[in-house]
């Protein structure tokens, strides 16, 4: 159906004004960072970035090939791109994110550990979508206590290993961990859709004592990709509510 044309009268040019300044009040907060460091570098070093250190509702891309070190606390980065870069995140580093992509490319691997006890990447928005191996490789390990969350997140991310046809998406839970009371520690603790592989290959490890919360399991979830779910050593534990293979 064919929508018809109104006039503005009289509110035409305010209009016009007031548009132009919510649009560039929107560019400017979707600002863009792009890793421009050294081969290994840490995360809030402003010189490693074309723009400085990503802010709250920015977009930052990692590609290149470097190590780039997450110790401390991120702001929440909107959009995470990774293609060919090792991430470390320790030391009580957290990488707050709205929307993951790791091996965004194809024929790219990323790897990414998270370790020591709180350590982790977070999800702190809702409705977001974490691609572990989007078209290319991609690779999480959580250990000593590092964890995958989603605090602060009323609907927690969509996880998706090996998004698209020919991509794969790993993630590793190794070992146990106590916190201060002596419970063990979720490696991965997050109330979400989990699919093992999307359209490509995905693989969930629990190993060593591990422990994973995770909400909906889909192993396998359309015709042609492949997933797995190792469970494996004397107390690794997987709780879900409910798993589809």
């Amino acid at each position: 159906m064919q929508r018809k044309n109104q006039p503005f009268g009289f509110f035409k040019k305010p209009l016009v004004i007031l548009i132009g300044a919510l649009c560039c009040g929107a560019y400017a907060q979707a600002a863009s960072f792009t890793w421009q460091g050294s081969a290994t570098g840490h995360w809030h070093d402003a010189v490693n970035w074309d723009n400085g250190v990503p802010n709250a509702d920015s977009t930052a891309t990692i590609s290149g090939g470097p190590t780039v070190n997450v110790t401390q606390p991120t702001d929440l980065v909107k959009y995470f791109y990774a293609n060919d870069a090792t991430l470390n995140i320790n030391a009580g580093g957290v990488l707050a994110l709205e929307q993951l992509n790791l091996g965004h490319e194809a024929n790219t691997k990323t790897t990414v550990l998270v370790s020591g006890i709180g350590s982790a990447i977070n999800s702190g928005a809702d409705f977001a979508v974490w691609r572990i191996g989007n078209s290319g490789e991609a690779v999480i390990t959580l250990e000593n206590g590092g964890q995958l969350t989603s605090n602060g997140a009323a609907s927690p991310p969509i996880l998706q290993l090996g998004e698209n046809a020919g991509a794969s998406g790993t993630i590793i839970a190794d070992g146990a961990a106590l916190d201060v009371l002596g419970n063990k520690i979720a490696a991965i603790d997050i109330n979400a859709l989990m699919r093992v592989g999307q359209w490509g290959n995905g693989s969930l490890q629990i190993l060593n004592g591990a422990l994973a919360n995770i909400g909906i399991v889909h192993v396998g979830h359309y015709a042609g990709s492949q997933g797995s779910v190792v469970i494996s050593g004397q107390g690794s534990t997987l709780n879900t509510v409910k798993e589809i293979v």
